[in-house]
């Protein structure tokens, strides 16, 4: 057999060689497996994603990176990857991954309330006066584990929690995870235009209480004094809230130079208090801003103890507040 195949013209050869690398590439690329791959990112300009049309717009001195956690089902060639990258991983456990992704809501709508309120702040920040009414909590997507589906529906407009009005989202979580087991709060929702009194239950899911929501602020419409458009392709979520905001800050603030020609990369939640809130995944998001060359990365303080042993080049600084961020930057 072998010397049958050595006697075979060269190109005879060459092509079957070929044909045999494609059918393993096929092999690598396309065969699935049980695990899911956690790696670092893409770690993407801000510049590139955010458009200003004021004239009091200006360039950045400097570059705000937006960090990103690559995490989807496992091909072979993906696994070859992740025992390749040391900062990668794989996990077997896919009804917590599909567990995380039914808590995103649906088409991008945390990824745009980051926008809006990441605009918010800073256009406050800068002295900008805004108006704009809180009228309650939007129930966006129900988990698949939720004690309340037969109560709450994605769309619903969470009016009261227990005798409170419009309550806050921090306030809303701080009672939720209050409660006790077999406890129920009553609520009421506009549903339809109607407003429909409904009992939440609570349960203990990722060793929190939670009502098995996704939930974010309502606000009355408000024009904003400064046009600012965003162009986040397939990036979705909520965690560039808070280097979105200091993107539009630098390009607005004629009077200071708060990048000063360094690369800042940057991630956590952004509410319209300017509270930066916690993000998953931080420690890929550490690897990602490290290799894209960023010399500063703002994390969410809440997350500071998940990479503070981890050792870097850049200058991390954890902060709770969009002040703080500007104020480690200055």
């Amino acid at each position: 057999m072998l010397r049958k195949f050595l006697d075979q013209p060269v190109w005879v050869k060459i092509l079957r060689g070929l044909a045999l690398a494609l059918v393993i590439a096929g092999i690598t690329v396309y065969t699935p497996t049980p695990y899911i791959l956690n790696a670092p990112g893409r770690a993407v300009p801000v510049s590139s994603i955010i458009n200003i049309e004021d004239s009091r717009s200006g360039p950045v001195d400097g570059q705000y990176l937006m960090t990103t956690v690559l995490s989807e089902k496992a091909t072979l060639l993906l696994c070859i990857y992740a025992m390749l990258d040391p900062a990668a991983s794989l996990s077997s456990d896919q009804v917590e991954n599909e567990s995380h992704r039914a808590q995103s809501p649906p088409e991008g709508g945390q990824m745009e309330l980051a926008q809006y309120i990441s605009t918010r702040v800073a256009l406050e920040e800068l002295g900008f006066h805004l108006e704009g009414e809180f009228v309650g909590l939007r129930v966006l997507g129900l988990t698949p584990d939720s004690p309340n589906k037969n109560s709450l529906r994605p769309g619903d407009l969470l009016l009261s929690l227990n005798g409170q009005d419009r309550i806050a989202l921090t306030s809303f979580r701080t009672m939720v995870e209050g409660t006790a087991d077999e406890q129920v709060l009553k609520a009421t929702v506009k549903r339809e235009d109607k407003n429909l009194p409904i009992q939440l239950k609570t349960a203990t899911l990722e060793g929190k209480r939670r009502i098995g929501a996704v939930l974010r602020p309502e606000y009355t419409s408000v024009e904003l004094p400064v046009k600012v458009e965003f162009h986040s392709g397939n990036t979705s979520g909520a965690s560039g809230g808070l280097v979105f905001a200091l993107e539009i800050y630098d390009r607005l603030n004629r009077e200071k130079d708060l990048a000063r020609g360094r690369v800042i990369a940057a991630t956590g939640t952004l509410d319209p208090a300017g509270q930066v809130g916690a993000i998953e995944g931080l420690r890929f998001k550490l690897v990602g801003a490290e290799r894209a060359g960023a010399d500063t990365f703002l994390v969410p303080r809440e997350n500071w103890p998940e990479i503070q042993n981890i050792a870097t080049s850049m200058t991390v600084v954890p902060v709770s507040t969009f002040e703080e961020a500007l104020h480690a930057l200055e």
